[in-house]
């Protein structure tokens, strides 16, 4: 479900072409090993295609964690709207 929430916000706020993202997240989880989950593979993948693409679009250091901030922000939003 966080998973969705991350695509939506990727799109809405930096305009990801979600079609071709998703294809790419869908060979790169193919090529995992068979034993990682679909939530690591997604975040590998965001830490090393999607973050760079962040940082750049916000001028930012490269090694900035912007992607993984962007998984916390919806965890939080999630728990938060639970309460």
């Amino acid at each position: 479900m966080h998973i969705l929430i991350v695509w939506d916000e990727l799109r809405l706020r930096f305009g990801f072409d979600l079609k071709a993202w998703k294809n790419d997240f869908s060979s790169f989880l193919a090529s995992q090993p068979r034993n990682t989950t679909e939530t690591d593979a997604f975040i590998q993948f965001g830490n090393r295609r999607i973050n760079p693409v962040l940082n750049s679009i916000l001028r930012r250091n490269e090694l900035y964690p912007t992607f993984n901030n962007l998984i916390l922000y919806v965890v939080r939003q999630k728990r938060n709207q639970k309460k």
